[in-house]
């Protein structure tokens, strides 16, 4: 799904502008794709191929969560404690921060002061509180991991749009975080995970990729 794929009017043009690519990989034309929002929940659509497209709400967020990273799991394991079985959905969302961050403090023997996702990932891009950056990092390690798998499952091969109001806050902090490393690794074989792009979508134009862009370009034209 490159550039030339879109036509050049202004709506086009200025959603473009608001995708920003982490990582490698080269979109392909009318292959599915994915869409995770990352805010308030946690939800991920794949938009198959087809004339029209098919959006397709997929569960994936209820997959249950677990982590090969021993600093992760420990901390998944306090969370797991607190709540039974853990979906990926509780964790990745603005309340997972919040959880994540709570249970690094605990393990850390440090009190949890901020009270909302957002005064982490404030205090996390200031280098005010190192639980906050860390509880930031493994966010974005524990989604590159579930954004991986998921991109394997449904072969999308067209690429992988972040959006939602975690992304917003974060902006280019996002392209720095270990989600695209993570990403890479889902897999047995990271050369496949490698030629699949990732984007995240940032400003005004959040709500564009909603399960499907191109419905999304459509409602801003509306505007």
């Amino acid at each position: 799904m490159g550039e030339d794929a879109w036509p050049r009017d202004a709506a086009n043009v200025a959603f473009l502008e608001n995708l920003n690519q982490v990582g490698s990989g080269t979109a392909v034309d009318g292959a599915p794709f994915l869409t995770l929002a990352i805010g308030a929940r946690f939800t991920l659509c794949a938009t198959l191929p087809g004339m029209p497209s098919v959006p397709v709400l997929s569960d994936a967020g209820q997959i249950v969560l677990h982590s090969h990273e021993p600093d992760e799991s420990a901390v998944l394991d306090v969370l797991r404690r607190r709540h039974g079985q853990l979906a990926t959905a509780q964790a990745l969302c603005e309340g997972g921060i919040l959880e994540l961050h709570r249970a690094i403090c605990l393990l850390r023997g440090v009190h949890p002061w901020r009270s909302s996702a957002a005064q982490i990932m404030l205090a996390a891009n200031r280098g005010e509180a190192p639980e906050c950056a860390h509880a930031l990092a493994m966010f974005f390690g524990l989604l590159g991991d579930a954004a991986g798998r998921a991109a394997l499952t449904f072969g999308a091969a067209g690429g992988v749009f972040i959006n939602g109001s975690v992304v917003a806050q974060l902006g280019d902090a996002f392209a720095r975080s270990p989600f695209r490393r993570r990403f890479d690794g889902a897999g047995r074989l990271p050369d496949s995970l490698r030629s699949i792009p990732t984007f995240f979508v940032r400003g005004h134009l959040q709500d564009a990729a909603n399960g499907n862009l191109r419905q999304g370009i459509k409602k801003e034209r509306l505007r």
